[in-house]
């Protein structure tokens, strides 16, 4: 690790500049350390050792380069870093515990298989999400799809490839695997095509909802997409702030600057909170300890 240590060091100069910071930052236990995108482009491990003689220190090892990375996910199962750029591809990063490199193992990236020029048309990839059980990741782009691939880098699917008119108006801003990886919830929004403007969907957002798979032994149900229209003026006047689902799915909370509202799936019914009377009946109902909800009243 020696040589790598020194490469480290030649790096000094540049991490103590004032200018340097950290872009993002995840643990990663099983490569020892953390591993950080820094302002000036670089990828690194760092981890803190105790030496001999009892002082801890710091030790970098430089990653293989990525052209202008812009966040990161760390799967520890697998001990693979994904690592997605500017110029839409994401990189699958791997320590050698032979030499101590941190390499790049493949590059994920979709091509006008996919869609017709799809690199120029999805932008950066912005959102990264590794499932729970660490084979699944899920890739989102700035300017409009998402994509789901194996850990061993084959493409699994993506919104692109879907009905065309509707695949390059998804963007999907937020993203988190369910615990036990049936599903994939995104908070969307329906981008306006260029021809056929529709002011419907330009004035909506979205909470989707996909289930993949019903249970651990796979059996097969329908999929399903539940939508959850909110009008773009309340939005503006009453922004959403957090969103939750109690543990059995049946009820959605949304909490917004000025009040709250929850959403039944079996009655299919909003039910707004407007006053200290409903704050005070219905608080307790929504204290779940997996649902947390911040309330205040409506004016």
């Amino acid at each position: 690790m020696g040589g790598f240590q020194s490469d480290f060091a030649s790096h000094a100069r540049k991490l103590s500049s004032p200018g340097i910071f950290c872009q993002a930052v995840e643990w990663a236990p099983t490569f020892g350390g953390v591993i950080t995108i820094l302002s000036s482009g670089d990828i690194a491990l760092l981890r803190v050792l105790k030496n001999g003689d009892g002082v801890w220190n710091l030790e970098g090892i430089w990653a293989e380069c990525t052209e202008n990375p812009v966040c990161l996910s760390v799967n520890n199962r697998f001990r693979t870093v994904a690592v997605g750029s500017e110029n839409t591809e994401v990189s699958l990063y791997r320590l050698d515990e032979t030499t101590g490199t941190v390499f790049v193992q493949q590059r994920l990236r979709v091509s006008n298989r996919e869609y017709p020029d799809a690199t120029t048309l999805v932008g950066p990839a912005t959102k990264l999400a590794w499932s729970t059980d660490g084979y699944t990741l899920a890739v989102a782009w700035a300017n409009c799809g998402w994509a789901l691939w194996s850990v061993f880098g084959g493409l699994l699917h993506t919104s692109l490839g879907e009905r065309v008119g509707l695949a390059d108006r998804i963007k999907v801003s937020q993203m988190a695997w369910s615990a036990n990886d049936c599903q994939l919830v995104t908070v969307m929004s329906f981008l306006s095509p260029k021809k056929n403007h529709s002011p419907t969907l330009e004035r909506s957002a979205a909470v989707e909802v996909e289930n993949e798979r019903c249970d651990s032994e796979q059996h097969q149900c329908p999929a399903h997409i539940a939508v959850f229209q909110l009008a773009r003026s309340a939005l503006t006047t009453n922004p959403t702030s957090y969103v939750a689902m109690n543990m059995d799915g049946g009820r959605i909370a949304v909490s917004g600057e000025y009040g709250f509202a929850h959403y039944s799936c079996v009655t299919r019914r909003w039910n707004m909170f407007g006053n200290e009377v409903q704050h005070r009946d219905h608080m307790q109902q929504l204290q779940h300890p997996h649902c947390p909800v911040t309330v205040q009243t409506f004016p």
